[in-house]
């Protein structure tokens, strides 16, 4: 831990007292007030040296989080930033790959329950929904030394799980396979990785440079974690798939004539999807295909499970909750609109009054400058921590 040091007035101060019998009392909701933007990271910290279970700080727009991060991490070094991932129905992959592997490293931390952390994260990322963990746990592999392996049946699911297989291993989602070697270059990692083989038994793993291919370190063990965050083997294909023709000839049997170039669009859409989700499994904007791939997403909130949550400005958070469903579904009306999407592909989001549900399940902490009540969460209306100052 770092600056320690720094936080021995604060715990000492009258007010935090207070706020460490409402932790050790499990008094929720806190709510705090009064805090300068520079005394926010100096509290959690503190906060979060109080507990045993880690911590998630939630922020009303992804910039203030950042800051936030970048703040907590003087004080620790188990902070992590879980950026957004942007519901839409068009294709932000090609944009978007350093925060895709960005994310995929924050999830594999959150599915790590051995180490205390904070994740620092903003509302939107909170409404969104999100493969199932189990499928993550099924497809993370751990490879050492003296392991009996077979390279064919690992290939085959790191396809499945979102990785190419090249020629060469050259970036991060990559693996080649020849004879008895695998290289294998993992969102999570910093190197890429080669395995060599003794008949089915791990010989050696290495981590080498991509450009000179020359090894730089010889370990005894490394973790593949998925490449993607839509996760799909053949059974999950073959199951979206007679879902999505369901749905697209429920469309054409109801179709008017006037909807005749509406509809010829959607089919053609449709069936590229199809056709590119059998060969390769995936397509430019499989991600907005969530709802068919899995019968129950998950949120955050169930990745987060008892983690101790902290609001940051509540009365913003409720107001860009409003703004995310109404961008949304405004998005959503036009695309449909256009032939463009399938109906069921406004189940992206948690449900609007599921999210105040599972808020208020959760043990919660807010920060406020001043005392704001809202339809967010509820409050108590003396739980006697009106006000912490840091002087």
């Amino acid at each position: 831990m770092r600056l320690q040091g720094l936080l021995q007035p604060l715990i000492e101060n009258e007010k935090f007292i207070d706020i460490s019998m409402g932790l050790k009392t499990k008094t929720f909701p806190i709510n705090i007030v009064g805090l300068s933007e520079s005394g926010k990271s100096y509290i959690i910290d503190a906060i979060s040296n109080e507990i045993d279970n880690s911590l998630v700080v939630v922020t009303h727009n992804e910039i203030e989080a950042k800051n936030l991060y970048d703040d907590l991490s003087f004080y620790s070094t188990n902070v992590y930033f879980l950026p957004i991932r942007e519901v839409v129905f068009y294709n932000v992959d090609a944009i978007s790959g350093d925060l895709r592997w960005a994310r995929l490293k924050v999830i594999k931390e959150i599915l790590n329950n051995k180490n205390k952390k904070i994740i620092v994260t903003s509302i939107e990322a909170m409404t969104a929904l999100y493969t199932p963990r189990e499928k993550y746990l099924s497809y993370s592999i751990n490879i050492k030394n003296g392991d009996e392996v077979d390279l064919k049946d690992i290939s085959k699911k790191l396809i499945e799980c979102g990785y190419e297989r090249v020629e060469s291993v050259e970036g991060k989602g990559e693996f080649s396979y020849r004879g008895g070697i695998l290289d294998v270059f993992p969102p999570t990692s910093i190197y890429p990785y080669r395995i060599e083989l003794f008949g089915d038994e791990v010989d050696s793993i290495r981590t080498f440079n991509t450009e000179s291919q020359r090894s730089i370190e010889k370990i005894k063990s490394f973790d593949i974690f998925p490449a993607k965050e839509i996760i799909i083997n053949s059974e999950v294909q073959e199951k979206a798939s007679e879902k999505i023709k369901e749905e697209l000839n429920n469309i054409l049997d109801n179709a008017s004539k006037n909807d005749n170039e509406r509809i010829e669009k959607l089919t053609n859409i449709v069936r590229k999807n199809l056709e590119a989700l059998k060969e390769s499994y995936t397509f430019e904007t499989v991600d907005s295909y969530l709802p068919y791939f899995y019968d129950k997403p998950e949120s955050l909130f169930d990745y987060l499970e008892d983690y101790l949550f902290v609001v940051d400005d509540i009365k913003r958070c409720n107001g860009k909750i409003d703004s995310i469903y109404y961008e949304f579904n405004e998005n959503y009306t036009a695309f449909l609109q256009r032939g463009d999407i399938l109906p069921s592909q406004n189940k992206l989001l948690l449900d609007k009054e599921d999210f105040s549900i599972k808020l208020n399940r959760e043990n919660v902490i807010t920060i406020n400058t001043f005392l704001e009540n809202t339809d967010l969460i509820s409050t108590y209306e003396d739980i006697g921590f009106s006000q912490v100052t840091l002087s």
